[in-house]
């Protein structure tokens, strides 16, 4: 990752175009999204982090794009741009199809096996100590399943390192359409006819984006115990227990909004 800046958002007019293509997706798939009222924390002026547990690729890109979508309906397009939350991807993330939609809605990419913590403090910089707010998956790799999960470390370190205690939206995603995408890389008629056939229900069956109500990280701390201070080393490797305990945190206020 290049330090010198952040990756510059497209033209508006070209971000226009992918925002249009996002929502004819958008609304083919049926998506519905569950306590909207809460988005309107994106519409104050402090940073929050929105957290989404990760059960497939296509809702990946689909999770912000909804709360881009409420913004932009709310204030215009105009805000929307000035105030572009960017999402924080792993840089191997579904090969480049996948991240040719990211990019233009603010992806940046994180090394996950690089141990150096810089790209991490730059995009604080860049982000959350200014005001921004960002997109993350506390999971670091896609759990279609939603059973056991391996936490990543850079929603902890993120939030725990802000200059601004950020406030918390957590979004629980109920959809899986990894199963029908990557199924169709087979070279089995039949697996793929069903692919095909599950994309086409995902029109009647639809994806939930269900919102909770966010909170303050420093409650989060205080709740659990979680020191006041850590150094803000170069490499994210020092106190990592720490950042992956605060992601298993965010992810536990994430599925307690899981359907019973």
């Amino acid at each position: 990752m290049n330090l010198d800046k952040l990756p510059e958002l497209y033209p508006k007019d070209q971000m226009k175009r992918v925002y249009r293509i996002l929502s004819l997706v958008n609304s083919w798939i049926n998506i519905k999204v569950v306590n909207p009222d809460n988005l309107e924390v994106l519409l104050q002026d402090e940073p929050v982090v929105v957290t989404m547990n990760h059960p497939g690729v296509l809702e990946t890109i689909l999770g912000p794009f909804n709360c881009y979508k409420f913004m932009k309906e709310q204030e215009g397009f105009d805000f929307l741009y000035e105030n572009f939350m960017r999402v924080v991807m792993r840089d191997d993330l579904g090969g480049e199809q996948i991240k040719k939609f990211l990019r233009p809605i603010g992806g940046i990419e994180i090394d996950q096996k690089n141990r150096n913590a810089e790209p991490l403090n730059f995009i604080l910089k860049e982000t959350l100590d200014k005001g921004k707010s960002i997109v993350l998956f506390p999971e670091g790799l896609r759990n279609p399943k939603r059973k056991k999960f391996k936490p990543g470390f850079t929603a902890g370190y993120l939030a725990f390192h802000s200059k601004i205690p950020p406030k918390i939206l957590p979004i629980y995603v109920h959809g899986d359409t990894d199963n029908s995408l990557f199924s169709l890389r087979t070279p089995s008629l039949k697996r793929n006819i069903k692919s095909l056939g599950d994309i086409f229900m995902y029109r009647f069956r639809g994806i939930k984006f269900i919102v909770r109500s966010p909170y303050d990280f420093k409650d989060l701390k205080k709740q659990y115990s979680i020191p006041d201070q850590l150094p803000q080393n170069t490499n994210w490797k020092t106190n990592s227990e720490t950042y992956r305990d605060i992601a298993k945190m965010m992810m536990g206020k994430i599925y307690e909004l899981k359907p019973k």
